[in-house]
């Protein structure tokens, strides 16, 4: 899949997007240079604990990198209770069932993100 990533249409981002394999339980070998670390569709897979372990693998290259590098989690954020339509809040919190039942994870409301942030290391600062 990185293969393809970088002969596709996006390959304009080549010299400003480095694709590679890592394993986010790790530290994040990249700390220099770098503007923002992504994390597209990964929280929603793991329980509270692996989020808690991904995001403070990330803390020793935020500490490396300039103040202004930022953590970009893209992910479904649940709305709170009866905030969404009925049936959007339905067919997401479906979602998050079978989250719970298929890998131990889970949907997370904002406030949810932010707590796991914070248990990871207090510095992390949730934006919107």
């Amino acid at each position: 899949m990185l293969s393809q990533a970088s002969r596709s249409a996006l390959a304009d981002l080549n010299n400003r997007v480095a694709l590679m394999h890592h394993s986010f339980f790790d530290p994040q070998p990249v700390s220099s240079g770098v503007s923002a670390f992504l994390l597209r569709n990964v929280t929603h897979n793991w329980s509270d604990e692996d989020c808690v372990r991904i995001f403070k693998a990330l803390v020793p290259a935020l500490e490396k990198s300039g103040t202004d590098t930022r953590v970009l989690i893209n992910d479904i954020v649940l709305p709170d209770l009866n905030e969404a339509p009925r049936f959007v809040e339905q067919r997401l919190r479906q979602v998050d069932i079978m989250m719970l039942v298929a890998f131990g994870g889970k949907q997370r409301t904002k406030g949810e993100f932010q707590a796991l942030l914070e248990t990871a290391d207090p510095r992390y600062r949730v934006c919107t």
